[in-house]
C-alpha cells in the first residue's frame, strides 16, 4: 500500500476536476477533499489510485477507469452523495485485476446514492465502512443500465430499482 507521499505518484489537489479529453494519470493521490469529479461525454480518465477518493460527487459520461481498487468516500460525512454513471458512461473498478481475471482487490463504493445507467463494472466491491454500516439509501440500474460486481461482504441497501441488468458474479445478500 502506498500513501499520498509515495513518489512514484503524482498529486491532484482541485475542488471540482472536470475531464473532456483524455487525462491517463498513471499512480494518482488525492490528498485533499474534492467536490465534484466529473467525466464528460467522450472523457477518459484512467488512474491509479494510491489513496482513497474522498468526494461528494462522481459522474461519468465517458469512460472512468481505475486501474486497482478504489476506495470512494464522502468529503465531509462518512459516505458520497452520489456517484452516477450516465447513459453513454463507463465505469471500471479495479480494470488491471478485471483484465487478468484474478479479482484480489476490494472497492469501497462508500455512498447514498447510486446511478447506473451506463455500464459499471466494479469487480470485488463493498459497499459500506465500519464500524458504522451506512450502505446505499438507493441503487438504480436504469433500462440501459448495466451492473456488474463480485459483492465481497452484505450489500446494504436501503431502496434498488433495476430496470436494466444487475449481476453479481456470486452470490449475495442484500
Amino acid at each position: 500500500e502506498s500513501d499520498a507521499m509515495d513518489v512514484n505518484s503524482s498529486e491532484l489537489y482541485a475542488d471540482d476536476i472536470t475531464v473532456n479529453g483524455v487525462f491517463d494519470a498513471k499512480r494518482l493521490a488525492f490528498p485533499g477533499k474534492i467536490s465534484t469529479l466529473s467525466v464528460g461525454n467522450g472523457g477518459n480518465f484512467t488512474f491509479d489510485p494510491v489513496t482513497p477518493l474522498a468526494i461528494n460527487l462522481v459522474t461519468t459520461h465517458g469512460i472512468f477507469t481505475s486501474q486497482s481498487p478504489l476506495h470512494v468516500t464522502g468529503n465531509t460525512l462518512i459516505r458520497s452523495r452520489e456517484v452516477v454513471v450516465g447513459e453513454n458512461g463507463t465505469m471500471t473498478l479495479d480494470a488491471r485485476a478485471q483484465r487478468s481475471g484474478e479479482l484480489s482487490g476490494v472497492s469501497y463504493i462508500v455512498a447514498e446514492t447510486v446511478t447506473v445507467n451506463g455500464v459499471m463494472n466494479a469487480g470485488r466491491l463493498i459497499n459500506h465502512e465500519t464500524p458504522v454500516v451506512h450502505g446505499w439509501n438507493t441503487l438504480s440500474v436504469g433500462p440501459k443500465g448495466r451492473m456488474t460486481f463480485l459483492p465481497n461482504d452484505t450489500v446494504y441497501l436501503g431502496y434498488g430499482e433495476v430496470a436494466g441488468v444487475m449481476e453479481t458474479l456470486t452470490p449475495v445478500t442484500i
